[in-house]
C-alpha cells in the first residue's frame, strides 16, 4: 500500500526543515532529560504502590 500523493509532499517539506540552532538543542535536551527524571520517579511511586510499569 502506498502513501497518497499529498502525504508525500507532506513528508518531503518536513525534511526540508531549517537548521537548529545549538541553544535550541541544547534546551530541547535538557527538557528531555527532565521529563525522563520525572517519568523514573514516577514509576518508582508507582512501584511503591505495587503497580509494575515499562
Amino acid at each position: 500500500m502506498s502513501l497518497p500523493e499529498d502525504a508525500r509532499d507532506r513528508l518531503r517539506e518536513l525534511r526540508k526543515l531549517g537548521y537548529a540552532l545549538q541553544s535550541d538543542l541544547e534546551m530541547i535536551v535538557g527538557e528531555l532529560i527532565r521529563l525522563r527524571s520525572e517519568v523514573e520517579r514516577i514509576k518508582k511511586a508507582l512501584k511503591k504502590h505495587g503497580i509494575e510499569v515499562d
